[in-house]
């Protein structure tokens, strides 16, 4: 089970599973891995991210965890809007 699965199962919270589980969301995540695996480093900064993410609910923090998944879904977001732009032409402000 990858890590985006296992953090929808242990949230428990059905919108957040109905959400990250459509169409769109499925197509921008294809999209943000084909984009991201092109650049440098980045698959480390990703693995980071998911650690800490893990680590702040493994221990019981929810304000930490919950400020690194903003930060997290913020900077995927980012990299799905450059990946859009490279891809359909579209301006890097687009919204997603």
């Amino acid at each position: 089970m990858n890590f985006h699965q296992k953090i929808i199962e242990i949230s428990g919270n059905r919108e957040f599973a109905r959400l990250m589980n459509n169409d769109f969301w499925r197509y921008n995540r294809i999209l943000y891995r084909v984009h991201w695996g092109q650049k440098d480093g980045r698959d480390g900064e990703r693995n980071i991210e998911h650690v800490r993410i893990f680590e702040a609910i493994q221990s019981g923090d929810g304000p930490l965890a919950e400020l690194l998944m903003r930060r997290h879904v913020q900077s995927t977001g980012v990299v799905i809007r450059e990946a859009r732009q490279v891809r359909y032409g579209r301006r890097a402000s687009d919204k997603v």
